[in-house]
């Protein structure tokens, strides 16, 4: 259903020091290989069932994730034959 924004890294040119100078963001993030509507192959015992508003979620952490699926990758490799 959804993705986080990857992970956090510092930005080495964030600094408070210096008013005047252009905001720029405390933290820049490294984007993670899956995607929305990204079909996952994943290590069970390392995902979190909960469930809210009568829906049953599964959070699964990027290590654990073994294989991803992209159905436009299949439906271009269709295209070729």
């Amino acid at each position: 259903m959804e993705i986080g924004p990857g992970y956090p890294v510092p930005n080495i040119e964030y600094t408070e020091d210096e008013p005047w100078a252009p905001k720029k963001k405390p933290a820049r993030y490294i984007p993670l290989q899956a995607q929305q509507g990204d079909h996952a192959l994943y290590l069970r015992k390392e995902a979190v069932e909960v469930e809210y508003n009568d829906k049953l979620y599964v959070i699964v952490p990027q290590p654990a994730i073994l294989m991803l699926i992209r159905e436009e990758l299949h439906e271009e490799a269709n295209l070729d034959d």
